[in-house]
């Protein structure tokens, strides 16, 4: 029998049961393709239902489909918009109409014109002034090569894209008593061409008569002329989208909670989808799988098959109606945005969200109320209006190497999904995989033009996400999605927040959230599934910045450290304070920059040592106790003008990075021990000691995995790698790929390249000065040779300018003041100095002013109490 035959055969009782298939499974056992003009035995003959051979036929497709496509992502416009602000609409844009034959992106206004932007570049290239009405739609004629525009005024308007003049070459309006035509689209029928349109009274119609109608007259249908045919009229509400679809009909969606297929050979209407309780906004026909995917008023995307209208599931996610819905067939993808300017992406296969756009996810809030949107195949980008274009490209995760563009103020490992999260200060957050490097997902924490992120950190379960910033905001996230979940206010000044953790309390069954800076107090929320907590309170006992904190769970112990050296050891939940310690060095250099508890003995038995960095480099190893002391100080950043900027201890081991780049491992498994200071400091067993970075390192953190453990740190160089504790660089995130556990994949597997640590003073701008006339001899000769001068080593200077200054007289102590040669900085160098001096100014000016007003607030009490 042959395959042909037998389902042709079957195919005559389907007319009379149309709801059934019949499909031939052969079962010979030989894996080779099918030919249907073959002569094959059927070896078992099986009876479908229609609806159940589309759903394996769709589970089918799926499962061969490339899983790339679920990789894809949008990302925000990456080129500057170099138009003219008076290119804009003057108002909202109601429709964005993607021109392909011109390759020109069209924009339809409220404010009666229509514009035309490059795709390539999105340079205005025209506008054009259609009338007093807004503009509602448009649509192209080939076969014309007219443009064709609908407006709130009645009227559907004509223009010829010949020559790019783009000429009104005709008008007509729809009388009073038709509705307003609201949506356009095209149809070939009997080898000609024409516009059907959907009008406010739900009538859909067909144009019949010329596009060369000028002066503009009113459509009329008489028995002897005909300007338009009513196709059907169906709908009780609004016709929102008018779209053919060849292997189903005409399409048309309304408020009125329906669908329509209508057949024009046939001249009826076909099939009524109502699968929606409200009305319908929007449509798309997702060819592959033969689906419709519909959204309206109820804010739920709801996926039909085409030929038998059967619901096959929902999108749901949205928490506002759904406005717009466009389809990205390469990859079957479904994009929506809802009234609330909410944009996700879908995947068609599985129902799953890829992707949702937020208004913070923008670089420019003016960009981010959204009113329309198209997918541009040709340029494989999401394109959205406000009143101009704005371009998402649509890449593969893996092909996106866009890291950071700002410096990353901190990266660490999540040990519950396996993923390194990284957060640069101009808001962006990266969700990294640490099996590849790849990028998974990245959203925007703040408006870059307006704030900048100082400090991170994770929920106790490393599910979410908070974030701190210079207005001293609080906000946690789902970092998986970039949702914000919830915030965290306060009743004080909006200063910067320059530390935040998150602490749980298993004896209360209480989470709390703590954050400290320039406020010189702790705040203290309690953990909550509100939106915004606003109930706080607070630990006061600094007079100063505080810059870090720590916190000790076991012992129930949190420290904090401020800019003037005082270390501060409270109570976790009560906020008593329990001991006070003080760092002792030069003025400025008192400061305590980073805190770290070390953990004490696997049975808890053991001595409670705090380790605190200072502004002067070096490390300080404390004991806790009743009697707390100092046990001993050693260097810890590389030169005396560095210090430590980063620390972390995990795996047995304390790894620390500096502000000149340099990363440095002590391997501390035996324990610290605190009986003498010697002891103390051989308990520190350096492992390797090399410059990771060429800026400040901003964190470092370990990642413990069957792989082994390795080290991740980040800099203000806006990079984030990862380093074996000897060393060895496994990659940079957004730069490289690898795989974990195969050390050939790694960028340096053994360390060969890796950076010394510079020298003493090799990061000093130091010269030493050039011969001047009272280097002469008595006859007047140099006795050093000028034209070949070349400034020494900076430590042959400090060596020489030592030796000076111990073997000089009292009457020669000026002899020191020289003007010294200077070599020429770099730009970036350059900009990165004064940016430096600039900021530590501004902080300066805001720490003594801070202090003033405090002086001032006691001088008032004081004389308040005389």
């Amino acid at each position: 029998m042959l395959v042909g035959q037998s389902i042709g055969e079957h195919r005559s009782h389907s007319d009379a049961a149309s709801n059934q298939l019949i499909t031939c499974i052969v079962r010979s056992g030989v894996g080779r393709p099918l030919d249907l003009g073959a002569s094959i035995q059927i070896r078992e003959v099986c009876v479908l239902p229609r609806d159940e051979f589309t759903n394996y036929m769709f589970l089918q497709r799926s499962e061969a489909d490339d899983d790339n496509v679920a990789n894809w992502r949008f990302f925000p416009q990456d080129f500057k918009d170099k138009n003219d602000f008076g290119t804009s609409h003057r108002d909202l844009v109601e429709c964005l109409f993607h021109f392909t034959h011109g390759d020109k992106y069209i924009t339809c206004g409220r404010d009666g014109t229509f514009r035309l932007w490059n795709c390539a570049d999105l340079r205005h290239y025209r506008t054009i002034n259609n009338g007093a009405g807004w503009v509602t739609n448009c649509v192209y004629m080939p076969d014309s090569r007219k443009l064709v525009f609908t407006a709130l005024d009645r009227s559907i308007s004509f223009y010829d894209i010949n020559r790019g003049s783009y000429d009104l070459v005709g008008r007509v309006y729809a009388t009073g008593t038709m509705g307003v035509p609201m949506c356009m689209c095209t149809i070939e029928e009997m080898e000609s061409e024409f516009v059907v349109y959907g009008d406010t009274k739900g009538a859909v119609c067909m144009l019949l008569c010329g596009t060369r109608e000028l002066p503009p007259r009113d459509l009329i249908c008489t028995p002897d002329h005909r300007d338009f045919e009513i196709l059907h009229s169906q709908h009780t509400d609004w016709v929102t989208q008018v779209t053919p679809v060849n292997e189903v009909g005409l399409v048309s969606s309304s408020l009125d909670s329906t669908i329509k297929v209508y057949d024009i050979s046939r001249d009826r209407v076909l099939q009524t989808c109502t699968h929606h309780s409200k009305g319908v906004h929007s449509f798309v026909w997702c060819r592959a799988y033969s689906l419709f995917a519909s959204a309206g008023v109820e804010r739920d995307i709801i996926v039909w098959q085409g030929n038998t209208t059967r619901r096959m599931g929902e999108l749901t996610g949205h928490t506002a109606s759904v406005s717009k819905v466009a389809i990205d067939e390469r990859n079957n993808h479904v994009i929506s945005l809802s009234l609330d300017h909410i944009i996700k992406v879908w995947d068609l296969r599985n129902h799953k969200c890829l992707q949702t756009i937020m208004e913070e996810d923008w670089l420019k809030q003016e960009d981010a109320k959204a009113r329309s949107l198209v997918y541009d195949s040709k340029y494989r980008r999401m394109v959205t209006t406000v009143n101009k274009p704005y371009v998402w490209p649509h890449k593969l995760i893996s092909q996106d190497r866009t890291g950071h563009r700002d410096p990353v103020k901190g990266a660490i490992y999540n040990s519950t999904f396996h993923v390194t999260v990284s957060v640069d200060e101009g808001g962006t957050v990266c969700v990294w995989n640490m099996q590849n490097g790849s990028r998974e997902s990245r959203f925007r924490a703040v408006n870059s033009e307006t704030g900048r992120i100082t400090a991170l950190a994770f929920d106790k379960n490393e599910r979410r996400l908070l974030t701190a910033d210079n207005a001293g905001a609080l906000k946690m996230w789902n970092f998986n999605n970039g949702s914000l979940l919830r915030k965290y206010t306060h009743n004080e000044d909006d200063l910067e927040i320059a530390t935040v953790l998150f602490a749980a309390d298993d004896k209360r069954e209480s989470d709390m959230v703590f954050a400290a800076g320039w406020n010189c107090k702790i705040f203290v929320w309690e953990d909550d599934d509100e939106e915004e907590i606003a109930d706080y309170r607070t630990y006061e006992g600094h007079r100063e910045d505080i810059l870090h904190m720590a916190v000790c769970p076991e012992k129930d112990l949190i420290a904090t450290g401020d800019y003037e050296g005082r270390i501060n050891i409270w109570t976790l939940h009560s906020g008593e304070k329990r001991v006070a310690l003080y760092h002792r060095a030069d003025r400025y250099e008192t400061s305590v920059e980073r805190l770290l508890w070390v953990p004490h003995g696997e049975d808890g038995d053991g001595p409670l040592v705090l380790i605190s960095c200072g502004g002067d480099g070096l490390i300080r190893v404390w004991h806790v106790c009743a009697a707390p002391s100092l046990v001993c100080v050693f260097p810890g950043a590389q030169g005396r003008l560095e210090q430590v900027s980063a620390i972390c201890g995990r795996g047995g081991h304390l790894a620390i990075g500096d502000t000149a780049g340099h990363l440095r491992v002590w391997n501390i498994k035996d324990g610290i021990d605190i009986s003498s200071e010697g002891a103390c400091v051989d308990s520190f067993k350096e492992v390797a000691h090399w410059q990771g970075h060429r800026l400040p390192v901003s964190s470092v953190d370990v990642m413990m995995e069957s792989d082994g453990d390795f080290l991740i740190s980040a800099s203000k160089d806006t990079n984030v790698k990862i380093w074996t504790w000897e060393g060895a660089l496994v990659g940079i995130l957004g730069q490289h790929d690898w795989d974990l556990g195969n050390r050939s994949t790694w960028q340096d597997p053994v360390g060969k390249d890796l950076s010394p640590p510079l020298t003493e003073t090799e990061n000093l701008y130091l010269q030493a000065r050039k011969p001047d006339d009272s280097d002469s001899d008595d006859d007047g000769k140099d006795k050093t040779d000028t034209d070949g001068w070349h400034p020494e080593p900076a430590d042959q200077v400090l060596q020489s300018r030592r030796e000076s200054t111990t073997h000089r007289s009292t009457d020669q102590v000026h002899s020191m003041l020289r003007t010294h040669a200077l070599t020429e900085i770099s730009e970036d160098l350059s900009d990165i100095l004064t940016y430096t001096a600039k900021r530590n100014k501004q902080q300066a000016a805001g720490r003594v002013r801070r202090q003033k007003e405090r002086r001032e607030t006691r001088f008032k009490e004081k004389k308040h109490t005389g």
